[in-house]
């Protein structure tokens, strides 16, 4: 159990797209679901193994989603008609 877990992980950090992420849900969903249903003395040990996972996994994520920026510095200078466009995120230009 704990290897596919681990499998089913790095899959996940692999591949983080929603497609890949509602596939491996379901397929845990049913599995886990077999396993409470089959033994009620694993039901204890095996929450406390996902809760756990699950933190790892919101950890990795997290530091994943959300990169660190720290202080941000721009110079620029236009000549001749030119434009300057900076950012230090996200930019969208609509000129025609």
């Amino acid at each position: 159990m704990e290897g596919e877990l681990t499998a089913a992980r790095t899959l996940l950090l692999r591949d983080d797209s929603a497609a890949a992420a509602a596939t491996l849900t379901q397929l845990w969903q049913f599995r886990l679901q077999e396993l409470l249903l089959s033994d009620e003395r694993r039901t204890e040990a095996l929450t406390r193994e996902l809760h756990r996972v699950a933190q790892e996994l919101a950890r990795d994520i997290a530091q994943t989603a959300q990169p660190g920026i720290g202080s941000v510095s721009m110079n620029a200078r236009a000549t001749d008609g030119g434009r300057v466009y900076q950012s230090a995120g996200d930019m969208r230009i609509t000129e025609r």
